[in-house]
């Protein structure tokens, strides 16, 4: 990419871009749902820095990028798509008269059409041989006459520009958000599949009244205005449902754990500290690191 074609809005777009994409990395994707669900966990089983934050949001990330590697793969076939749909229509706007391949079938028509109508005419000449010498004679001589077909050579063709050639060249504002309007359908197929309904029609509503009366009839519910809203307040939601199941088992365990150090009389005792050992245990018998991955991944599928 030549970066000295890069004009001054394209440089401050891209550093506007920079700037919010740890913010679009949070709140469009699945990264929200899965560190509210893992620091849910840390609190359920009693433990205060094990996990550590890095070990959470570094699994979290991980987690969010195979969730989205489908997304991320859509999105780059749209920019290609797009990139190289843009570059053969410039190809086609920039050929030059005469030289396109309905010209070349032109221009070979009338060439392949004498060699067929000169085998026509050599018919009645070979039947008329034998009857008559002078006949004979003459269809050489005919032959000879007759014009050899043009010498054609194939039209010169332009190769199609790349979509790698296309995105290498000259870059502007213009062309940027091209590409970036064209891969931004995938991201809406899947904060719309992932949000909820009834908080897309909310937000609508509370735009529509928000905005002046000449701009509410612009905005739909598949905006991302609406959508990114409703994406995330959905995503709490789901990650705060997840928890409280997750919170259940490890609460009656230290329920049961109290009131035997009550009955024992031992109220000086931390029961926090004698449940602490058989939450792990029960979390590492039932696997409950791989359970708890495998369902965050799966409430993405389907």
């Amino acid at each position: 990419m030549d970066f000295s074609s890069f004009s001054p809005a394209l440089v401050l777009l891209t550093v506007v871009s920079l700037a919010l994409a740890p913010f679009v990395a949070v709140m469009v994707t699945s990264f929200t749902k899965i560190v509210v669900v893992l620091s849910l966990l840390r609190n359920a089983l009693g433990l205060q820095q094990v996990p550590p934050n890095v070990v959470i949001n570094g699994l979290a990330i991980v987690l969010s990028i195979y969730v989205m590697y489908p997304v991320i793969l859509e999105t780059h076939d749209a920019v290609n798509a797009s990139a190289g749909g843009g570059a053969a229509a410039a190809a086609t706007q920039g050929q030059p008269p005469g030289t396109g391949p309905a010209a070349a079938n032109a221009t070979t028509a009338p060439a392949g059409a004498a060699p067929a109508a000169a085998g026509v005419a050599a018919a009645p000449v070979a039947a008329t041989a034998a009857a008559a010498a002078p006949a004979a004679a003459a269809a050489p001589a005919a032959n000879a006459a007759a014009p050899a077909p043009a010498a054609t050579t194939p039209a010169a063709k332009r190769p199609t520009p790349t979509p790698s050639a296309v995105l290498g060249g000259k870059m502007d504002a213009a062309r940027l958000l091209q590409l970036m309007d064209a891969g931004k359908e995938p991201l809406r197929k899947f904060l719309i599949k992932h949000s909820s309904d009834a908080e897309r029609a909310f937000f609508l509503r509370s735009a529509q009244r928000l905005l002046p009366p000449n701009a509410r009839a612009d905005i739909s519910v598949n905006d991302f205005i609406v959508v990114i809203p409703a994406f995330t307040v959905s995503e709490l939601t789901a990650a705060f449902q997840i928890g409280f199941l997750i919170f259940l088992p490890f609460l009656i365990i230290d329920l049961v754990v109290s009131n035997i150090l009550l009955s024992l009389g031992m109220m000086m005792l931390s029961p926090t500290t004698v449940s602490l050992p058989f939450k792990l245990l029960l979390f590492v018998l039932i696997g409950g690191w791989a359970k708890l991955v495998h369902g965050l991944v799966l409430t993405y599928g389907g």
